[in-house]
């Protein structure tokens, strides 16, 4: 598409592709947990969590 890297990080992100695997799977993983399952889902869906600080939360 002829985008440099940087107009490619800005788009999606610098994030390691694995790194980005193991949040997704945590956050769908914590909202089956609570809205399917009602279970504890660690509260990871109500805050900006420390094991993922490259998640933000947007209103």
């Amino acid at each position: 598409m002829g985008l440099s890297p940087a107009e490619v990080a800005k788009m999606i992100g610098s994030v390691r592709p694995a790194r980005a695997v193991a949040a997704q799977r945590a956050y769908v993983s914590a909202f089956f947990d609570r809205w399917l399952r009602r279970t504890e889902d660690g509260g990871l869906l109500d805050r900006p969590s420390a094991h993922y600080p490259e998640v933000r939360f947007v209103p």
